[in-house]
């Protein structure tokens, strides 16, 4: 991403400076004036894997807990840039031998090796605020966010709506972008 916007070839070969307005609808142009053009649709999509996982990510997962809150098997799939609320829920009516099922959704403060240990609000599971999950070498993040900031080198521009300004700038008033783990260059915030 350039500062104040990405910067995309099309298939063409043609290099365009993508110009996105901020969250108060006004966008900085390549000249350096201001235009108003109202707050841009983001959607950003694809998998990441356990290697794009980095501190201060926000993630949301499911697993089963024992009594004492261990995690009964390594974690497989998690989810990342929606607007989650950190914590450790328990649904008792999804019990089993192994345990209860529990959503958990926390920051992520440090990966080591197989264990990825999260910021979560202090419980019974969390005594001490931090919750550590163990994960699968294959582990699957889904993303999903409407935060252009999620996007990252080489990530692919599937659909944009906008503009072509006299100034050489597109101002974009939609965009998807599709991600992956391939693409991981750049620590999502």
């Amino acid at each position: 991403m350039a500062p104040g916007g990405l910067v995309m070839t099309d298939q063409g070969g043609r290099t365009w400076q993508l110009r996105l307005p901020g969250p108060d609808g006004w966008a900085t142009l390549s000249n350096g004036r201001k235009y108003r053009a109202g707050v841009p649709k983001v959607e950003i999509a694809g998998s990441l894997g356990k290697q794009d996982v980095k501190p201060g990510m926000l993630l949301q997962f499911e697993c089963t807990l024992d009594e004492s809150g261990k995690v009964s098997a390594p974690v497989a799939e998690m989810r990342f840039g929606g607007k989650f609320k950190p914590g450790v829920r328990q649904d008792r009516r999804r019990s089993g031998r192994d345990g209860v099922r529990s959503q958990v959704t926390g920051t992520v403060e440090k990966i080591q090796g197989a264990l990825v240990s999260l910021r979560v609000p202090r419980s019974k599971f969390a005594k001490k605020g931090i919750f550590t999950v163990p994960v699968e070498d294959r582990l699957k993040v889904e993303l999903k966010s409407q935060d252009i900031r999620h996007a990252r080198e080489n990530d692919v521009i599937s659909a944009v709506q906008g503009a072509e300004l006299v100034s050489g700038d597109f101002l974009v008033q939609q965009i998807s972008i599709r991600t992956s783990s391939q693409a991981s260059a750049a620590a999502p915030t």
